[in-house]
């Protein structure tokens, strides 16, 4: 194949492949779980607050703030997530329509703003939590004292400290740095795929990071709730339901179905983002296949 078409052919059938289809439609459902997920963490946190108003009565602490601050968070970040997957299929239907229809670039619009805002709230929070980390030192060394205490190892809080307390801020700092080259890989991508969209023009430029940090985190996301959720089912099942257990905080938070809902949301949410890391990198093979001058 030849000609400035080249380029969005090769494009559009990659977006009506059954890979891309799946990623979309495994997206679609997390989205719709993580809605149902957050709006249970809403009425957790409301049922802390009426607890422990039932329990300290006047004496309270107001956290009707938290509940506040639970509610705008969950709408945000239903609205974000929601934007995204109605990107994807504004894409997908884009790539479904004949090549000699409208060439629109607007699902990737969408999920190149919502990628944007998600990265300068990601580096607002990272900074927030590097002066809390710098301002806190004090307190970590407070914290590791009361550990010591506690386990009545004798070992010097400041010791455990000086150890302990550079790997957090370098840990911090790697895994900072890898999200923000994974959102500027993501921006990216999504760049390259416009340009090709709107001139035909094969480019293989796609970040190949973001495809392989996908199959990274599908298993990063799907062993945390998977863990969280055992270790939840066992205390149910070793702790007798009795006033003030563990048993009882966690059914009374409804904890148990918050836990299965992540992990129903993450197993989807691995399997989108393993589609996608493959989709990548069969858009990178087959556009550099396309820019190879023809032999003969």
């Amino acid at each position: 194949m030849n000609g400035p078409a080249t380029g969005f052919d090769l494009l559009r059938r990659l977006g009506r492949s059954p890979v891309f289809l799946i990623a979309v439609i495994a997206f679609t459902a997390f989205a719709v779980l993580m809605a149902v997920l957050n709006i249970s963490l809403i009425d957790v946190a409301d049922t802390i607050e009426r607890e422990i108003r039932r329990s300290e009565g006047a004496n309270a602490i107001p956290y009707g703030l938290l509940v506040t601050i639970s509610t705008v968070g969950t709408a945000v970040t239903i609205l974000l997530i929601g934007l995204t997957a109605a990107g994807m299929w504004i894409t997908l239907a884009a790539a479904a329509k004949n090549a000699e229809g409208r060439r629109t670039t607007a699902g990737l619009t969408i999920i190149k703003v919502v990628t944007i805002i998600v990265l300068v709230l990601f580096c607002l929070m990272s900074a927030a939590m590097l002066i809390a980390l710098l301002a806190g030192r004090e307190s970590w060394i407070e914290l590791f004292r009361s550990l010591a205490e506690y386990s009545d190892s004798g070992t010097d809080a400041k010791e455990i400290a000086s150890i302990v307390y550079p790997i957090l801020l370098g840990a911090f700092a790697v895994s900072t740095i890898l999200t923000i080259l994974y959102f500027a890989g993501i921006l990216r991508t999504i760049g390259t795929m416009r340009r090709t969209m709107r001139s035909g023009i094969p480019d293989k430029r796609v970040s190949l990071y973001v495809a392989v940090m996908n199959f990274l985190l599908a298993l990063n996301y799907a062993a945390v709730p998977i863990l969280t959720k055992y270790g939840l089912d066992w205390t149910m099942e070793q702790a007798e339901v009795e006033e003030g257990s563990a048993a009882e905080v966690i059914r009374l938070l409804g904890l148990d179905s918050v836990s299965s809902l992540s992990v129903a949301g993450a197993a989807v949410l691995g399997l989108s983002l393993i589609c996608f890391g493959i989709f990548l990198f069969q858009y990178w093979s087959k556009m550099k296949k396309a820019m190879q001058p023809e032999k003969g």
